[in-house]
């Protein structure tokens, strides 16, 4: 018996071709080679690298754009999810607005005379008749420059007896070099708000100082002394 070794090789060979085996092995084949290819490449260090610099510059600007009172009003709806149908509707209402009212508003710049009106307009609007001519129709304010150039304030319906009062709010005013203010250290309930704050129990003149502190908003410094701000308690005779 004679085998045609070539015979077989050529029989086989067109066998494969019309059933396409060589055609689905080279596709399968470079299939594989690329795809591996590509995960080696994507597991480069370099390539990475690259890709984490990109997002990190794309990530930037859409925060940037975004603006930190879209997170804060992030942040008070899920704050509002959380409490609603937890606490009775107007102990809701007032976590609400409370931390909108600290956080989520956002001024430009505000003037140190209008933040003193606010306070004029809080201690006005709490404080009865009567104790307001038992104080001779003036509350207490303190606006002292300090030696370093900054601003120490205090607040307060009457003149404190004794130091530490925990209803005094005091504050500093820093300056920059356009002369623009920001509020440094600040005391609410002789508290540092910088080391804690009582949320819950905040007045409305103590929610916008707070949101003063907390945004870093910009002061106009439009008052020279104490004689240019009016304490009066604006009694009705």
């Amino acid at each position: 018996m004679i085998i045609n070794i070539q015979e077989i090789i050529n029989n086989k060979v067109k066998e494969m071709e019309e059933k396409q085996l060589v055609e689905k092995a080279i596709q399968e084949t470079l299939e594989r080679s690329v795809l591996k290819a590509v995960t080696d490449t994507m597991d480069s260090y370099s390539l990475q690298r690259e890709i984490r610099d990109k997002l990190d510059k794309q990530v930037s600007d859409v925060v940037k754009n975004i603006g930190f009172e879209a997170y804060n009003s992030f942040i008070s709806e899920k704050l509002t999810q959380i409490i609603n149908g937890v606490c009775r509707k107007d102990i809701e209402e007032k976590i609400k607005k409370t931390f909108d009212d600290i956080l989520v508003l956002k001024r430009e710049s505000i003037k140190l005379s209008d933040i003193f009106k606010s306070y004029k307009e809080w201690v006005c609007g709490n404080t009865e008749e009567s104790e307001k001519y038992d104080l001779e129709g003036q509350f207490y304010v303190k606006f002292e420059k300090s030696d370093y150039g900054w601003y120490n304030v205090e607040l307060n319906k009457e003149k404190p007896e004794r130091y530490g009062d925990r209803q005094v709010i005091k504050f500093t005013i820093h300056v920059n070099r356009d002369g623009s203010g920001w509020l440094g250290n600040l005391y609410i309930s002789g508290d540092n708000v910088e080391k804690t704050v009582s949320f819950g129990y905040l007045n409305e003149f103590e929610s916008l100082i707070l949101n003063l502190k907390y945004n870093k908003t910009p002061i106009i410094i439009d008052v020279e002394d104490e004689e240019d701000i009016d304490t009066s308690f604006d009694i009705d005779y």
